[in-house]
């Protein structure tokens, strides 16, 4: 149910969301388009259940073990070396660095929400190890700071060495770290390393794209907080260059690189670029307007979603290159399912839901987050999943969770990912308060006009009732969309890929205001949408097993 104070007069608006709808022109660079705002994790203050309790495990545990490992593998070490603080040599795989920046980025979120002067101080010693690898021009890899220090940019694609991955960690880590400290300690690092980046890439430059996305979405996020348009313009290039490679080596369809962005229709490739790729177009696509990067965004997401998508939310079907398989290709027991393209598939959808606020971005979101993601960390907190079987015997590589891999972006993944969650619970567009999902939070929405605080609680994904107090600091008239999950609708997943075994659903979803019954009118085209289930129904896989956001077992 929903509780108000009398203050707060209606309408409240009950999901699927309501649309927003442009006309907006296709050309590069044009105007950013008004999508919905998310509400910070910093203003965001889990307080009961579950995620209380998984937050608490990760700021105690995931992250001090995965600091733990960064140390003995020598990850740390990497820059201290590579600045001379050091001696010795540089260990481990050529990618290491971004696992560093990854585990900082973690708890440069936890800090924000649970100050810990003694986590602050050793983060900002990583930060300064970092900040002094950077050399005179820029340019900051450990690997090729030491030994290779003339193969630098040499081993884009083929060979990649994924310089321009760990720099887009870097970047991202940067931005996020200004953002929750107001510190330019490494804002300014990392505007020095896209400065050198856009003076190597882009038009007129060298014509190359990254072999493993991730450097485009930062680099969007780093014009965001600079307002520079060379970074955004950079982006822009790395984006729409895949699939023109006439006149350089192609990362081909493994890294998306098959065919030009606006002609892509079917979701190819290794998993995790494939999510990355597909939250970079949709970014790009704010930013610049562009309506032919958001239908291709729409038609990788119906590629994705209706086709290619574990029940539990996991993507990426075939072991051999961490791929998506064909259509409909969703084997339990070689499922191969990253818990990075879990993380991936959750930035795919709530960047599309920021653009259309729209319930089926969430149901795929909270399905991936219950089942994927939660389930490739163990609840103690420091043992991992890389790839989540649907069916295990315990046999075998990927069938027990382990503390570290060599190559260790899950665990790394998923210590900059927990902390983040508070940051998907709520949005506004204007002066439209968006609740997505429900967890015991108190919440201080900063709105176009108005400051509203809102507080649930809830035992939900245990139990499906869910109290909402909605306090606005003055009268005011606004609008209120709440969703419906998906699964309490008797649609598990967009389109028709999985069916309940049983339609009818008991107790009915029920929304009472101020103690009163309202009654509940769906938007977004939901009866359209289960119609056109009904109709497509037959030869598609089987019913789903479950009723809830947590549709697998381990």
């Amino acid at each position: 149910m929903i509780s108000t104070r009398p203050a707060l007069r209606r309408p409240i608006a009950v999901l699927g969301f309501v649309a927003l709808s442009a006309a907006l022109p296709a050309c590069a660079l044009a105007e950013p388009v008004k999508t919905v705002t998310p509400v910070s994790l910093a203003d965001v203050q889990i307080d009961g259940g579950m995620w209380a309790k998984r937050l608490e495990i990760s700021r105690t545990v995931t992250i001090p073990a995965c600091f733990k490992h960064c140390e003995e593998t020598g990850r740390i070490d990497n820059f201290a070396v590579a600045t001379g603080l050091k001696e010795g040599k540089f260990q481990g795989a050529h990618y290491n660095d971004s696992d560093v920046y990854k585990v900082v980025q973690g708890a440069v979120y936890i800090n924000k929400v649970h100050p810990d002067p003694k986590l602050e101080r050793y983060v900002d010693g990583i930060l300064a190890k970092i900040a002094a690898a950077q050399q005179p021009d820029g340019y900051l890899d450990t690997f090729f700071t030491g030994k290779s220090k003339n193969d630098r940019f040499k081993n884009i694609s083929p060979g990649p060495r994924h310089e321009l991955y760990c720099m887009g960690h870097l970047i991202e880590m940067s931005v996020e770290h200004y953002k929750m400290t107001g510190k330019r300690t490494m804002l300014d690092v990392a505007i020095k390393l896209a400065d050198h980046i856009d003076s190597v890439f882009g038009p007129g430059k060298r014509d190359a794209v990254p072999h493993h996305q991730e450097l485009e979405s930062a680099l969007i996020k780093l014009y965001r907080a600079t307002e520079q348009p060379r970074y955004l313009e950079l982006a822009q290039f790395f984006v729409d260059r895949r699939g023109h490679f006439d006149d350089r080596p192609t990362v081909t369809f493994y890294g998306q690189d098959h065919l030009p962005v606006r002609s892509q229709s079917e979701i190819v490739g290794h998993a995790v670029r494939g999510m990355y790729h597909c939250a970079n177009i949709a970014l790009l696509y704010t930013e610049t307007g562009d309506p032919e990067l958001l239908a291709a965004a729409r038609r990788l997401w119906q590629s994705t979603t209706q086709r290619k998508l574990y029940v539990t939310g996991a993507v990426g079907a075939v072991g051999r290159g961490e791929s998506f398989g064909n259509d409909y290709q969703l084997p339990n027991g070689t499922a191969y399912a990253e818990t990075c393209a879990g993380i991936g598939l959750v930035y795919f959808a709530h960047e599309m839901w920021k653009i259309s606020p729209e319930a089926q971005y969430i149901d795929v979101l909270e399905r991936a987050l219950y089942n994927e993601v939660l389930g490739g960390v163990a609840i103690t907190g420091d043992a991992f999943f890389y790839n989540n079987k649907l069916l295990s015997n315990g046999e075998g590589w990927g069938s027990l969770r382990q503390g570290w891999f060599r190559c260790a972006c899950c665990p790394s993944n998923v210590c900059r990912f927990m902390p983040a969650v508070p940051g998907y619970l709520y949005g506004h567009l204007g002066d439209d308060l968006y609740i997505n999902t429900f967890m015991s939070a108190t919440a201080t929405v900063k709105m176009d006009r108005r400051i509203v605080t809102v507080k649930q609680r809830t035992q939900y994904p245990w139990d499906g009732a869910v109290k909402i107090a909605v306090d606005p600091a003055e009268t005011a008239e606004f609008t209120i969309h709440v969703r419906i999950p998906g699964w309490a609708r008797n649609q598990p997943s967009p389109g028709d890929l999985y069916r309940f075994a049983r339609q009818t659903l008991g107790p009915p979803v029920r929304l009472r205001v101020n103690g009163e019954d309202v009654a509940i009118e769906l938007k977004r085209g939901v009866r359209r949408h289960q119609a056109q289930m009904d109709r497509r129904r037959r030869n598609r896989p089987g019913p789903a097993d479950a009723r809830s956001p947590c549709a697998g077992s381990r």
